[in-house]
């Protein structure tokens, strides 16, 4: 028995599979040939990345309102998007940073103790980092502590 391949045609279904179309001969050694047709394996492109993310996150103060004057234990709340979700916040008060958080589980509300700031004005600034490492800035906002 004689089997030959008389035909390979590579066949490309889209631009992730492709296949290899074959039809063979068997010689069946005095009872004639049969004639058959199979296919390979397909092969699958491996898939491609999602596009790059060029999309800064959105984040925004909820609280303390601008211009407010804060005391004791405060919370500050914040606002934020990402169609790839928000990996981190950070808190900076006066530029310098101040609180940093990773799990979301809190609803991104930050503690401040403003017993250890001094009285006066001081500018707040929140800043998103999303999954793909983008970032973006609330808007400075002043609050005045009076303790």
């Amino acid at each position: 028995m004689e089997t030959k391949v008389v035909i390979q045609q590579k066949v490309q279904l889209s631009q992730k599979i492709t296949f290899a179309l074959n039809i063979a001969t068997v010689s069946l050694a005095g009872l004639g040939m049969l004639i058959f047709a199979y296919i390979n394996t397909p092969t699958v492109a491996k898939a491609t990345h999602l596009p790059s993310d060029t999309t800064p996150p959105f984040v925004e103060i909820i609280s303390p309102i601008n211009q407010s004057t804060i005391s004791g234990d405060t919370q500050l709340q914040i606002y934020n998007e990402d169609r790839r979700g928000v990996a981190r916040m950070d808190l900076y008060l006066d530029g310098a940073l101040r609180f940093s958080e990773t799990d979301p589980a809190n609803n991104w509300i930050f503690p401040l103790d403003t017993t250890q700031v001094e009285n006066g004005d001081h500018a707040l600034l929140f800043e998103a980092t999303d999954s793909s490492g983008l970032t973006a800035n609330t808007l400075p906002l002043i609050i005045t502590v009076n303790n």
